[in-house]
């Protein structure tokens, strides 16, 4: 986790949707929030929305900040047990910074 005064850049990693309860470093405005969620949510790809899915939407709006997603790309994670392709991997950024930044999926798990 890295933070600091107002013009520098906030980076952390989120483990899951309850790391959203926890003490996060202050926002800026050049947030970049990434991390595997555990949730579903429409707006990411999944057919459905489950409760930690809606708890990370209404996070990421209240903080204005921008999911880097774009239906086009490649999913990153397949499910042996369900046997689906899915994007649990998230990447939340600042608004002001949207515009700069870009979301790319190097290797799919496992």
């Amino acid at each position: 986790m890295t933070h600091g005064h107002q013009d520098e850049c906030v980076l952390f990693n989120l483990t899951s949707v309850f790391n959203l309860t926890l003490s996060l470093p202050p926002l800026t405005s050049t947030t970049i929030a990434c991390g595997d969620f555990n949730s579903r949510n429409t707006l990411w790809g999944y057919p459905d929305t489950n409760q930690n899915g809606e708890t990370v939407a209404q996070w990421a709006e209240s903080f204005d900040l921008h999911l880097l997603y774009e239906a086009k790309d490649n999913k990153s994670f397949f499910s042996g047990r369900h046997k689906t392709w899915t994007n649990p991997d998230l990447c939340f950024v600042s608004k002001t910074i949207a515009q700069s930044c870009e979301r790319y999926v190097l290797d799919k798990f496992p």
